[in-house]
C-alpha cells in the first residue's frame, strides 16, 4: 500500500498540471479571438486570391500575372462610406488598430493615453 503513495502522488501532480495547462490555453484563445478572426479573414481573401486570378487570366488571356494580381485587389477596396462602416464596428469592438486610407490617411481605432492626437493630412 504505501509503495504506490509515490505512484499516485505523481498522478495527481500530473493531473493538476494537465488541469492548469487546459485552463492557460483557452484562457490564450479567448484573449486572442480577435486576432484568430483577423487572421481567418486574410486566409480567405489569400484563398479566394489564386482562384480568382486562374479564371481571370484564363478569360482574359491579354493580362499578365501582375496586371490580374491588381485588378483582383482592387476588388477588394472598399467605398468611403463601405470603410467608415467598418471603421466603426472596430471602434465599437474596441479594437486598438493602425490603419491607411488612399488618399493618405492615416489613423489609430481606439489610441493609448500616449498616442498623439489625430491630426488632418
Amino acid at each position: 500500500m504505501r509503495s504506490e503513495i509515490p505512484l499516485w502522488t505523481l498522478r495527481g501532480i500530473g493531473l493538476a498540471l494537465g488541469v492548469v495547462l487546459v485552463y492557460a490555453l483557452l484562457q490564450l484563445g479567448i484573449a486572442a479571438a480577435r486576432v484568430f478572426l483577423l487572421v481567418f479573414i486574410a486566409v480567405l481573401l489569400a484563398s479566394a486570391l489564386e482562384p480568382m486570378l486562374g479564371w481571370l487570366r484564363h478569360r482574359v488571356s491579354v493580362l499578365s500575372r501582375a496586371g490580374t494580381i491588381l485588378v483582383v485587389y482592387l476588388t477588394f477596396i472598399v467605398t468611403d462610406a463601405e470603410c467608415e462602416e467598418l471603421i466603426e464596428l472596430v471602434r465599437r469592438e474596441h479594437v486598438r488598430l493602425f490603419y491607411a486610407r488612399i488618399p493618405a490617411h492615416f489613423g489609430v481605432i481606439n489610441p493609448d493615453a500616449k498616442d498623439p492626437p489625430e491630426a488632418g493630412i
